[in-house]
């Protein structure tokens, strides 16, 4: 079976995560009980989070449109349950309702020191008041493309030579900022593409491998590109550009 997570992290008491995690979406951050062995003001007690397909993931595999040769698999639902609370009934109102209107796109989650994260659409939140300061709570989100890349935002200074230490193919997404006195290249491997103008003071030039999509001052533009590249899982690339410096990210994945 697939797991969300190493084997090792996945002991815990009947009804209470015991183990380091932390989902971080739409802006609130949940975290078990036992982290840091204090008690979060969102507590999780029960998770699916490791719960993984029955299926090995080669036929989990789905179409993907356009994007032929891309890798996409069949959405998965993850979900957390646990125990809020607060210093004041005002307080736990306020949260209460932070909860109930919350509608995160990303899904962040942190094991010991390994981070993730994926889109994801929100499922169903609910919350109940179990007194004046505390309520019990549970969020499903569903992950329509749960391939899980790294959180880690590398450096990226004329060049950064980065390792998939994931389980599968990995899609970096590589950001530029200006100001630059021409439009930057970018170099992942042994591809290559270039931004159609010299950026801006405040302005990126940003390669989405993922999405096979490019953005330059926020706006997406449409180079003619037969495909975009990816690093196999154990495999080591450069990344580089010619002008400017930014950040790289989501180097490794998995399922």
């Amino acid at each position: 079976m697939q797991q969300w997570g190493p084997p090792a992290v996945r002991e815990w008491s009947r009804g209470r995560v015991d183990d380091g995690i932390t989902f971080a979406w739409s802006g609130i951050t949940f975290a078990t009980r036992h982290l840091t062995g204090e008690s979060p003001q969102w507590g999780v007690e029960d998770t699916t989070w490791w719960d993984g397909a029955t299926l090995d993931s080669e036929e989990l595999r789905a179409a993907r449109g356009v994007l032929v040769g891309q890798e996409h698999y069949q959405p998965r639902t993850v979900s957390w349950s646990g125990l809020l609370e607060t210093w004041s009934r005002d307080e736990l109102i306020e949260q209460m309702q932070a909860l109930q209107t919350a509608k995160g796109t990303r899904l962040e989650v942190w094991e010991q020191d390994l981070g993730r994260q994926a889109s994801c659409r929100k499922v169903q939140t609910q919350i109940t008041a179990i007194g004046d300061r505390a309520a019990t709570f549970s969020v499903s989100v569903q992950l329509d493309d749960p391939l899980l890349h790294s959180i880690d935002e590398l450096v990226l200074n004329q060049s950064v030579t980065v390792r998939n230490d994931g389980s599968t193919r990995s899609y970096p997404r590589v950001t530029v900022n200006g100001p630059t006195a021409a439009g930057p290249k970018v170099t992942i491997g042994s591809w290559s593409t270039t931004a159609p103008r010299a950026l801006a003071s405040g302005e990126s030039f940003v390669v989405d491998t993922r999405q096979g999509d490019i953005y330059i001052g926020g706006s997406r533009v449409f180079p003619i590109l037969a495909d975009f590249p990816s690093i196999s899982d154990g495999a080591t690339v450069t990344i580089s550009t010619d002008r400017g410096t930014g950040n790289v990210e989501g180097v490794s994945a998995w399922i």
